[in-house]
């Protein structure tokens, strides 16, 4: 399942099985939260990852429920 957009739900949550983020390296301060508040603490396997020149990393995560 792919989600994109501002927020994950709690509903949607525990149908997810692994999370990719993009990280572009850069402070912004204050920001759109990516989970919503409900969401408990969940650990996540790193499975793989990516760093390119530009400073971007692709990190790829299995989501421990």
């Amino acid at each position: 399942m792919a989600l994109r957009g501002w927020r994950f739900s709690s509903p949607v949550f525990p149908t997810i099985d692994e999370l990719i983020l993009k990280v572009h390296p850069i402070l912004l301060g204050s920001g759109i939260q990516m989970f919503a508040s409900q969401i408990q603490q969940t650990a996540l396997k790193l499975v793989n990852h990516q760093i390119y020149t530009n400073g971007f990393m692709l990190l790829h995560y299995q989501i421990q429920h």
